[in-house]
């Protein structure tokens, strides 16, 4: 039962809430109406109403969003006074548990929790809820709120043809637009990680105002409306597209040209592609769009953007076309769920001499403030049109600006690049869901196959119109509409989480892959 005052259609995706009537936007992107909840200056008493009979919140699982969720929730409801408990469900042989139980929570068996609360936060691993999470949701109380932070779950049925889950519960989704650790380091500075939200079944009537108030408290300075079908499509369909394969493919075909041109220089390689890919280039696109970035260029620099725009795109829209296809019908959820029940070992991507040779140089950079500053407008070129062919998949499918936009760029530029500018292509990798390490090494090689092609090709492509159809194109206006809702700093600075607290973060992880 979707809450009727939720609208979402080809030219419309709004929604009204009289709790946080004040804290809704109107924007209009290109050809309809968006609204947009904005989480700041919500106060104590709005959170109250709107989680009204809520007095314990279930976080099942501890992986990637899990500890942030749980953490970001507790440290709010402190702030705002609020009598409600946050407690964790895991399994008895859950190696998280000590983790959880560290950061001061009560850890029950996710069979406890799941019974016993209120809302239930479905964070556990995708197969983990392929395998065990009807038995969890049949144990939840009739009127509680089941919570996804992303439809795998939902697409899996789906595609398995199974029934829909029970209708005595409210369904809801509230889908961070970011990997787990950089939602809790974006809270503890203040800034925060968009999300999603959706409303799937509405048993209670205030399921709307339930999942704004989650959102709220994780963080989300800014939260859109999605349904979680459109959500798994748009999110899985991305990790393999820009956001991990494209962007992984990208560096790794520009740096096998760019080598040959160097005579096998990883040091001089990684400063012209990755560098300029993950520093300049992805803060440029933060700060000021896409546009702003080709109005930094010179006018030779421009010429070169546009031959490689137009040697990329064609061959980039035929990898997004096959992945979205893949994805929508439900092979590609198969494909994950089949390799993680054979148990299917991950290859290292990390070992090659782009990676491997660099981690000194790596270092170095970062220890002097990235002094490495350079636009490389070939690169530059290959990136956008390997966003923009993502944007134009996902909008001729029908999916709204706000989760293109957010799902394209947003994440990719203040969330996940900084990952790939502080420890390498792995550290982004490898910090994601197994849903999205999967798909990552599934599809990266089609996008380093394509960017091969384009850059050998860059000079018979001085013709095409797709520059000129990018010049013209409606991400312009409605990237300039979004700007206006990306997280910032205390100062107004848009945020790259390419922050102090990376570093340390990398060296735990660095030790733990390592042991």
């Amino acid at each position: 039962m979707i809450d009727t005052d939720i609208i979402i259609s080809s030219d419309n995706n709004t929604f009204k809430s009289t709790i946080f009537e004040n804290n809704l936007r109107i924007i209009k992107p290109p050809d309809t109406i968006e609204t947009i909840f904005d989480s700041s200056n919500i106060a104590s008493e709005q959170l109250s109403s709107a989680l009204k009979g809520i007095k314990l919140i279930a976080v099942l699982g501890w992986s990637s969003q899990g500890p942030a969720h749980a953490q970001n929730i507790r440290d709010s409801i402190a702030k705002a006074n609020l009598d409600i408990k946050v407690i964790i469900g895991l399994r008895d042989s859950s190696s998280s548990r000590q983790a959880a139980v560290e950061a001061e929570f009560t850890v029950v068996s996710n069979e406890e929790a799941a019974k016993s609360a209120d809302i239930v936060s479905m964070l556990i691993s995708d197969s983990g809820q392929v395998d065990d999470g009807e038995r969890y949701i049949d144990l939840m109380k009739p009127g509680s709120t089941l919570l996804f932070a992303h439809g795998f779950y939902l697409g899996w049925r789906e595609q398995a043809g199974l029934p829909a889950l029970r209708n005595d519960i409210n369904i809801i989704g509230v889908c961070p637009k970011g990997m787990g650790p950089s939602v809790r380091k974006a809270y503890q500075i203040g800034s925060g990680i968009n999300s999603s939200f959706a409303v799937e079944q509405n048993n209670s009537g205030n399921a709307l105002d339930t999942a704004l108030a989650y959102s709220a408290m994780i963080g989300s300075p800014y939260t859109f409306l999605t349904t979680l079908g459109s959500e798994w499509r748009s999110d899985i369909f991305g990790e393999r597209a820009v956001l991990l394969g494209g962007v992984h493919g990208t560096i790794e075909g520009l740096a096998s040209e760019v080598m040959k041109a160097n005579g096998s220089d990883e040091q001089a390689t990684y400063l012209e592609v990755v560098q300029s890919m993950m520093g300049p280039i992805t803060d440029t696109i933060l700060d000021s769009g896409f546009r702003g970035l080709v109005d930094k260029l010179s006018d030779d620099d421009k010429q070169q953007f546009m031959d490689a725009y137009n040697a990329a795109y064609d061959g980039y829209k035929s990898v997004v076309d096959d992945i979205y296809e893949n994805v929508s019908s439900g092979r590609e959820i198969a494909s994950v769920v089949n390799e993680n029940k054979q148990n299917k070992p991950f290859e290292n991507i990390s070992d090659g001499p782009l990676w491997s040779n660099t981690i000194e140089l790596r270092e170095s950079q970062r220890a002097s403030g990235y002094p490495y500053n350079t636009i490389n407008p070939v690169a530059a070129g290959m990136y956008i049109a390997c966003m923009v062919a993502q944007i134009d998949k996902l909008r001729e499918m029908g999916h709204h600006w706000s989760e293109v936009i957010n799902e394209s760029v947003i994440e990719a530029v203040a969330s996940l690049n900084p990952y790939i500018k502080s420890g390498g292509v792995d550290y982004m990798v490898d910090n994601c869901s197994i849903t999205a390490r999967r798909g990552d090494r599934a599809w990266f090689k089609k996008f380093e196959a394509a960017t091969e092609k384009a850059h050998r090709n860059l000079e018979s492509y001085n013709n095409s119109t797709k520059y000129e159809e990018f010049t013209n194109h409606k991400v312009h206006a409605a990237l300039e509409q979004f700007a206006k809702y990306r997280p910032v700093d205390a100062e107004g600075s848009p945020v790259n989480i390419a922050i102090e607290v990376l570093p340390e973060a990398l060296k735990k992880w660095r030790a733990t892959k390592n042991s």
